[in-house]
């Protein structure tokens, strides 16, 4: 669930990305 302030507009990972796995991971939010 987005914030109240911050709209979640896409998240970006790793297409080889394992459960419990640390990966970089990008989130792009509207400001």
């Amino acid at each position: 669930m987005a914030g109240k302030y911050t709209d979640i507009v896409d998240i970006v990972a790793p297409s080889n990305a394992v459960a419990g796995e640390e990966v970089p991971v990008t989130v792009r939010v509207k400001n």
